[in-house]
């Protein structure tokens, strides 16, 4: 059977609410006031009062609205489904929205996890976190296209606003698509270049979609490329790949696109890839951005000497490549982290150590 004849397994349907019925839902607005169930969505905003909603997400068009939200904030809707249908599969997620001076981002997320028994794992994702979209525009749609893997338990959607602003949300459907389909995954590619398949990695670059070129995800895409020329030893399609990068992050337009904190960081990382950050100022740097919350600092801490293992073992410093991946494996940053990589590197620069004093 024809895969995408056959691929639609669950559609939700928002849109279609003209723009005067729109502006009627708004005189009804109420609170989200904690976690509230409605058909199979919750509705969640982590601040009490702060958001308001008008409509239903399964009757035509849901409007977010908040005029005092902080840039930390969120109002959303979510969705759990059993990930059995889609095992071993690739799935799209399309979410159709209408932002109105939104300040912060519209939220679209996508996820894989694994139930444990007192937590979930998160698998493979994508969010608009990473890729914030603000301002004010006709509908739009955001697409997310994840490889579920095969221990999944459940994928979680969701959709609404962070910080001010206001949006509508549309069609929210999700069905398989073949695996020609490129991912957006934000750790797919990172997963294959962690286990080393580095041809593999820039294989898949090729077919990614790695967006526009003044977004926050084509730098990040272009950082993973360059890293993984580094590895494979093209020291010199590398440079050209970082000096590309370099110019892309100063360009003003890219600039003006791009002020988030994780923009930022991505930013010290070049630099300091580039030689205009010492060790200690790349450090100093992204310690000093304001993140929301003392996990995202830590996570991005966890980064820094990560980033500084790899930069010194490719250039040589076996022992400064010890050090660092020491200090980003070390469970300072969160008993809940994923240290697979560091520690397997911690353990390959102690035994290059050892096998020079040896020689």
């Amino acid at each position: 059977m024809n895969i995408l004849k056959s691929a639609v397994i669950v559609s939700a349907m928002l849109c279609g609410a003209a723009t005067a019925a729109a502006e009627n839902k708004e005189v009804g607005m109420v609170p989200f006031d904690g976690k509230q169930e409605y058909s199979q969505w919750i509705y969640d905003a982590n601040a009490k009062g702060v958001f308001t909603r008008a409509g239903a997400i399964d009757d035509k068009t849901l409007v977010i609205r908040s005029d005092k939200a902080g840039m930390d904030q969120h109002g959303l809707v979510v969705k759990r489904i059993d990930a059995t249908p889609f095992l071993g599969k690739r799935v799209r997620l399309k979410v159709d929205f209408k932002p109105t001076d939104v300040k912060q981002s519209v939220i679209v997320f996508f996820n894989a996890q694994k139930q444990l028994e007192n937590e979930r794992k998160t698998l493979a994702w994508d969010s608009t976190w990473v890729e914030p979209i603000r301002g004010t525009s006709d509908w739009q749609s955001k697409e997310m296209v994840l490889q579920v893997p095969e221990e999944a338990s459940f994928l979680a959607l969701g959709a609404g606003l962070a910080g001010p602003g206001k949006v509508e949300i549309g069609t929210v459907d999700i069905h398989e698509v073949p695996m020609t389909v490129a991912v957006t995954d934000k750790e797919y590619l990172v997963k294959l270049y962690d286990n080393g398949e580095y041809k593999k990695f820039l294989a898949e670059i090729e077919n990614a979609d790695m967006g526009d070129p003044k977004s926050l995800r084509y730098a990040e895409v272009m950082l993973w490329r360059y890293s993984a020329l580094r590895e494979l030893g093209k020291e010199d399609v590398a440079g050209k790949r970082l000096e590309e990068i370099r110019k892309i992050i100063a360009d003003s337009d890219w600039q003006a696109a791009n002020q988030s904190i994780w923009a930022a960081f991505l930013e010290s990382e070049v630099l300091y890839y580039s030689g205009k950050l010492s060790e200690e100022q790349y450090i100093r740097t992204v310690a000093a951005l304001d993140f929301p919350t003392e996990k995202a600092e830590k996570s991005a801490m966890k980064g820094v000497y990560r980033s500084i293992g790899f930069h010194k073992r490719l250039n040589g410093d076996i022992a400064g490549a010890k050090k660092a991946y020491a200090k980003a494996a070390s469970r300072e940053w969160g008993k809940d982290r994923d240290y697979t990589t560091v520690d397997r590197r911690l353990e390959e620069m102690e035994k290059a150590l050892v096998a020079m004093e040896q020689n």
